[in-house]
C-alpha cells in the first residue's frame, strides 16, 4: 500500500485532514502493514514487526473515536520505531518506547493541529509516562469531550464501593481500590478481577 493508498484508507476514521499529515511523517519508513480491526476489548491498537511479507504491521480498532484513533495510531507508530533503531523493544513501554512517542506526538502538539485541550492533555500523558490511553483518566475524559458523549459515561472510578455495575455483559460489584484498579467480585462465578477505574461500566439497581 503506498502512501495515498494508505491516505485514502486513513480518513474516515481519522479527524479531517489528520491523515495527510501522518503519512507525511512516516514516508521515509518502508514496508508498513495497516490492519484495521472491530473493537477489541484488551487492546485499541497493537504493533508487530516481521508478519508475513510485511517488516512492520500496526492495527488499530475502527470503532475508536477520530481523536483516540489518531492518538492509538501515534502510540503504535512510536513502537515501530523502537523496533527500528533498536530492534530488541526491551521494556514495551519503557525509556526507548517514551523518548519514541513524545518524539512522534510532539509536533503534533507544537503546531497546533490538536484541539487545545488535547494537546494539554497529551503533554501531561507525556511528562507523567502513562503507558496506555486507558490508563490516563483526564486523556480519556478528553477523548469522550470531544466525541460529544462525556456527560453520558459511567466509569468505574465514579461508583461508590459496593455498587453492582455490569460490564461486557457480566455484573460485578465494585471493591476496593489498588492503585488504578479495582478488585471487583463477579456476582455468578464468584471470582475475583481486577477492572480499571476508567472503564465504562454500567451501574446496576439492586432494589
Amino acid at each position: 500500500m503506498n502512501l495515498e493508498q494508505l491516505e485514502k484508507s486513513l480518513q474516515p476514521f481519522l479527524p479531517e485532514g489528520t491523515a495527510a499529515i501522518y503519512c507525511r511523517q512516516i514516508a521515509g519508513i518502508r514496508s508498513i502493514n495497516f490492519k484495521l480491526t472491530r473493537e477489541r476489548t484488551s487492546k485499541h491498537g497493537d504493533y508487530r514487526n516481521h508478519v508475513s511479507k510485511w517488516r512492520h504491521q500496526i492495527s488499530i480498532n475502527v470503532t475508536l473515536s477520530p481523536y483516540h484513533f489518531l492518538v492509538t495510531l501515534l502510540h503504535e507508530t512510536a513502537h515501530l520505531l523502537v523496533h527500528e533503531r533498536f530492534r530488541n523493544h526491551g521494556d514495551p513501554h519503557g525509556p526507548r518506547w517514551k523518548a519514541a512517542f513524545s518524539e512522534v506526538i510532539q509536533p503534533w502538539i507544537v503546531q497546533g493541529i490538536l484541539p487545545p485541550k488535547l494537546a494539554f492533555a497529551l503533554e501531561n500523558h507525556i511528562k507523567k509516562g502513562y503507558a496506555t490511553t486507558t490508563g490516563d483518566a483526564g486523556l480519556l475524559a478528553v477523548f469522550r469531550e470531544l466525541e460529544g458523549v462525556g456527560q453520558s459515561i459511567i466509569t468505574l472510578d465514579s461508583l461508590p464501593p459496593g455498587t453492582v455495575f455490569e460490564l461486557q455483559g457480566h455484573f460485578f460489584r465494585k471493591g476496593e481500590k489498588m492503585r488504578t484498579f479495582y478488585r471487583c467480585y463477579s456476582l455468578t462465578g464468584k471470582k475475583e478481577y481486577r477492572v480499571r477505574g476508567t472503564a465504562e461500566v454500567t451501574p446496576f439497581d439492586e432494589s
